[in-house]
C-alpha cells in the first residue's frame, strides 16, 4: 500500500497485487470483509477480486467469495441474522455497475473487463445476489438448528407436577388454572 499506482499493475489489471495474489497456486478463495452497507461491492477493484473468484470459481481447490462480517463468516451461518437480513436488502436493490474507483481509468478498464465476461454486469450481480442468498439459507439453517437445540434443552427438564404462573400469565389465564385444579381436587 505503499506505492498504490505499483499495487494496481499501473493501468494494467495482469499486473495488480489483486490479480496477481488471487492467481497465486497457494491462493484457495477470496474473503471480503463486509458489514450491512455491503461498501466493498461499490468499490470497483473489490468487484475485479469478484471477477477474478467468478473466474477461478470453477478450480476444485478454489473455495469462493467468503463473506465475512465482525460477527463472522455469511456462509457459515454464524454471522448473525440480523446482519445477513441488512447484507440481503442491501444486495437486493444493488447493481454494480455503479461501483466507484478513485482513478476513472480503473473504473473504465474493469468495467470494461467485466462487460466482457459472459454476462457481463447481470451475470456480476446474479453471481452476487446468489452468493447472498446462499448466505441467507445457512444463516437460516443455523438459526433454526440453534432455535431447536435450545427449545429442547429448555423443555427437556423434568416438570413439576402442577403447572407453574409465568411472568406472562394474564389474570384470566391464571383464573383458568385455579379452575382447572379446583376441579381436579
Amino acid at each position: 500500500q505503499w506505492d498504490v499506482k505499483a499495487e494496481l499493475g499501473h493501468g494494467k489489471w495482469q499486473e495488480s497485487s489483486f490479480y496477481l495474489a488471487l492467481r497465486s497456486p497457494d491462493c484457495q478463495g477470496t474473503t471480503m470483509i463486509i458489514d450491512e452497507l455491503v461498501l466493498p461491492l461499490q468499490r470497483i477493484w473489490c468487484l475485479f477480486e469478484v471477477y477474478q473468484t467468478i473466474s477461478l470459481s470453477h478450480s476444485e481447490c478454489f473455495q469462493g467469495l467468503l463473506l465475512c462480517t465482525s460477527a463472522g463468516v455469511l456462509q457459515k451461518g454464524n454471522a448473525g441474522t440480523d446482519v445477513a437480513v441488512a447484507v440481503a436488502k442491501t444486495v437486493a436493490d444493488l447493481d454494480t455497475r455503479s461501483a466507484e474507483a478513485t482513478e476513472e481509468s480503473d473504473r473504465l478498464m474493469i468495467h470494461a473487463l467485466i462487460q466482457s465476461m459472459p454476462g457481463g454486469f447481470d451475470a456480476m450481480n446474479s453471481f452476487v445476489r446468489a452468493t447472498i442468498c446462499k448466505a441467507l439459507e445457512a444463516s437460516h439453517i443455523h438459526y433454526e438448528t440453534t432455535l431447536k437445540s435450545l427449545m429442547q434443552n429448555l423443555t427437556s427438564q423434568v416438570a413439576p407436577s402442577a403447572p407453574l404462573p409465568t411472568l406472562l400469565t394474564s389474570s384470566a389465564q391464571r383464573a383458568e388454572q385455579a379452575e382447572t385444579k379446583s376441579d381436579t381436587s
